[in-house]
């Protein structure tokens, strides 16, 4: 009667036992740290969460539904945010271009990107700067893999410039968005789409209301850098538009602009 009774609790468990992701045992639980110039950043991956942490003060958990996060304003004032992961919330993983760091994204919504919390690989002078590196490198690709369901389309994130001031690059194949942030305004907001049929779309948001620029610029020939701005321009030299990018330097401009061209003209057209 007693194994009898032992047997039915097993198939009970077996029948009821929650859903786990794919892929994954249901007691998995995998873990990774690696030094890096901001401190110690390790990572959590669980069946029914996914949690980072840099140093002893800075914390992500995300869940299927839900996120919440502790760290440090400006100030340097301890802040914690919990926010529900509707299906127009993002968790972005994204690497720095060129110096590789890994900075965490949250879009709220698909006009702003708010930068939570980065950190810079270990000093490649170090002595275990090129193992902290590749050590980094995998973790980011596990981060950004478990946190897959929260990219909504985006492939690949990346990141130019420094400080507050980075601008946040989202692909999604057939488009890059650009979120840049602009003067007297806190967090970045989506400023540039461009499209891989040459379709340009630049954004603006001021006092009087949103509004939107659209044209066509095919050829990467047709994307300069000239002072703070990004320029667009058709065949004959016509400008077409451009976007104002004006925290990050002439260099981090020009390969904004490279990388535009790319996508618009991916086959190297020169009209």
């Amino acid at each position: 009667m007693a194994l009898r009774g032992r047997r039915l609790v097993a198939a009970a468990k077996s029948i009821y036992s929650p859903p786990v992701g794919p892929y994954r045992e249901a007691t998995a639980t995998e873990t990774m740290e690696v030094s890096t110039g901001d401190g110690l950043l390790r990572l959590e991956v669980a069946p029914r969460h996914t949690t980072v942490r840099l140093g002893d003060h800075i914390r992500l958990s995300a869940t299927e539904h839900f996120a919440t996060f502790s760290g440090f304003s400006r100030r340097r004032r301890t802040k914690k945010r919990s926010f529900e992961l509707r299906d127009d919330v993002r968790l972005l993983v994204a690497r720095s271009i060129p110096t590789r760091d890994v900075g965490l994204w949250y879009q709220p919504g698909p006009d702003v990107a708010i930068r939570l919390f980065g950190c810079r690989p270990l000093d490649l002078f170090h002595d275990e700067g090129l193992k902290a590196l590749r050590r980094l490198d995998q973790l980011a690709e596990k981060l950004a893999d478990a946190l897959g369901p929260h990219a909504h389309g985006v492939a690949t994130a990346m990141e130019i410039g420094n400080g507050a001031d980075r601008v946040l690059i989202t692909d999604y194949g057939d488009r890059l968005v650009f979120y840049i942030r602009r003067l007297f305004r806190e967090w970045p907001r989506r400023a540039l789409e461009a499209h891989a049929d040459g379709t340009i779309l630049l954004c603006s948001k001021s006092r009087f209301g949103a509004g939107e620029q659209q044209f066509r610029c095919s050829s990467r020939y047709g994307v300069t850098s000239i002072g703070d701005h990004v320029r667009f321009a058709d065949h004959t030299g016509q400008d077409l538009g451009s976007v104002a990018i004006p925290w990050v330097n002439p260099e981090e401009r020009r390969q904004i602009a490279e990388l535009i061209g790319q996508r618009i003209d991916q086959h190297g057209a020169s009209s």
